[in-house]
This record gives structure tokens, C-alpha cells and sequence, in this order.
């Protein structure tokens, strides 16, 4: 009488297994055919699977992704980050760096994105811990050499600015 409920048990999961993998394959085929404005709307409302099915697309609008990186779990964070055709908005990159903080990985994907904007690409690279800042620089290191350049100018602005303000030097420029 066991074996037969075991049985039975293993059965009914493989077909509960095989129903989502149907499900999964249907919501990523209709997620295909939707434009932007029904994806926006689509990853607003529904769960973490259809989101994780729309990160997947060829291509997302920012629209599209800002929506994904502020309600998407971290396997949708990923999945979006690693797309190539996925396009960002200023607040997508922010949100994506704030979620990196806490997760080297998506630090790591968001990091290997050809077009991420300056100001993005210093936050990641300065809430990083010193541990993933060596694997980003392995990882690419010209974009870290970027960056390193970068954070030095910006310094030597700072500088110079307090400088030109300062009393001292505004009264020894003067004589």
C-alpha cells in the first residue's frame, strides 16, 4: 500500500512538474507577441515568473526594465542585467546599482554592460567591497583604469575648487 501511494505522489509531482514547464513556456511565448506598453502593465501586476519571462525578451525598453529592477526578485535582477538588449533608464542603472550593493554577482553583470553611464559605473565601483572591486578590474580592466581616472580627476577638481575658495590663496593670488 505504500509503494502504490509513493507512487502515485511521484506521478502527480511529475505532472505538476511538467504543467509549469508547460505554463513557463506559454508565458514566455506570450510575453513575445506584447508590445511595451502591455509588458509595462503585465510585469506592474503579475509574479515573479512572468517577470523573469519578460526579462528575457531580445529587447526591453526602459520602461519595460525600470519596472523589472524595482519589482523583480534577484533571478529577474540578473536575468535583466545580463540581456544585452535590455535598455536602461537613469533610474533602472540606480536601481541595479543599490540592488548590486548587497549581490557581487549583479554587481559583476551590471559592470560588463558596454553602456552604462559614467555616474552609474563610479556608485557600483564605490559601494563595492574591496573584494569585487578586484574582480571587476580582472574583469575589464580598461573600464577600471576609466574609472580610477575618473575618481581622480573629480578629486582634483575638489581640490582645486577649495583651493580657489580658501582665504589664503585668494590673498596670495592677490599680491
Amino acid at each position: 500500500m505504500g509503494r502504490r501511494t509513493d507512487r502515485r505522489l511521484v506521478t502527480r509531482y511529475r505532472g505538476d512538474e511538467v504543467d509549469r514547464r508547460v505554463d513557463t513556456l506559454a508565458v514566455e511565448e506570450t510575453v513575445q507577441q506584447l508590445d511595451e506598453a502591455s509588458l509595462v502593465e503585465t510585469a506592474k501586476v503579475k509574479g515573479q515568473e512572468h517577470l523573469l519571462a519578460i526579462s528575457r525578451r531580445r529587447s526591453l525598453g526602459e520602461a519595460v526594465t525600470d519596472v523589472l529592477v524595482e519589482r523583480g526578485d534577484r533571478r529577474v535582477a540578473h536575468s535583466v542585467a545580463a540581456n544585452s538588449g535590455a535598455r536602461f533608464s537613469d533610474f533602472g542603472y540606480s536601481t541595479l546599482v543599490m540592488r548590486a550593493q548587497d549581490d557581487d554577482a549583479l554587481a559583476h553583470e551590471v559592470f560588463s554592460r558596454a553602456e552604462v553611464p559614467r555616474q552609474h559605473l563610479l556608485n557600483l565601483y564605490k559601494t563595492a567591497s574591496d573584494n569585487v572591486r578586484r574582480k571587476l578590474e580582472a574583469t575589464d580592466p580598461r573600464k577600471a583604469e576609466l574609472i580610477r581616472d575618473l575618481v581622480a580627476h573629480a578629486a582634483d577638481q575638489l581640490q582645486s575648487s577649495s583651493r580657489e575658495r580658501s582665504v589664503e590663496f585668494i590673498a596670495a593670488r592677490t599680491l
